[in-house]
């Protein structure tokens, strides 16, 4: 399939739009879950921030390029993976591999950006590019890819084109 034909492209927009709707589902789902209500009197905890994100990026980014949907899986927030078990998950990849080219480096551009949202819960942004090879033609785009914290580690939630 040609990079710059319209079915391509229109192929790429449906993809970017339903990691974007995954994205906005899972944050409503997110909140939802987190949002408490309670009647007694408060107790404040800490939530420890792990003060590793450029390495826990680095390790995602190195797994998804080598293929290791383990790792992958093992990474990966629970919002996204569901009910999936780690090979269905891993047979997902591998399509979106097949359609989209094989991934042949993740450049992080900024620091990872770790921040607190309204219902306490720490994640951290990081600017990236990604650059896929597929029939021989090679693509980069930028990324915004946001990780967010599960049982006190990162993991990754989604990415979004910039």
């Amino acid at each position: 399939m040609n990079w710059r034909s319209p079915r391509f492209l229109l192929l790429l927009t449906v993809i970017s739009l339903l990691v974007v709707g995954i994205g906005v589902v899972a944050a409503l789902v997110f909140q939802s879950r987190h949002a408490k209500v309670s009647t007694q009197h408060p107790v404040v905890q800490k939530t420890v921030i792990p003060g590793n994100e450029r390495q826990v990026t680095q390790m995602y980014n190195q797994a998804v390029m080598k293929q290791d949907w383990a790792t992958v899986y093992a990474s990966t927030s629970r919002i996204v993976t569901g009910d999936l078990t780690q090979e269905q998950y891993a047979q997902i990849l591998s399509q979106q591999i097949q359609n989209g080219g094989t991934i042949s480096s993740i450049v992080m551009t900024s620091n990872p950006e770790v921040i607190t949202n309204a219902d306490e819960a720490p994640y951290f942004i990081v600017q990236e590019q990604v650059t896929t090879v597929k029939n021989g033609k090679t693509q980069t785009q930028s990324l915004t890819s946001i990780f967010i914290l599960e049982d006190g580690a990162w993991k990754y939630w989604f990415s979004k084109k910039v």
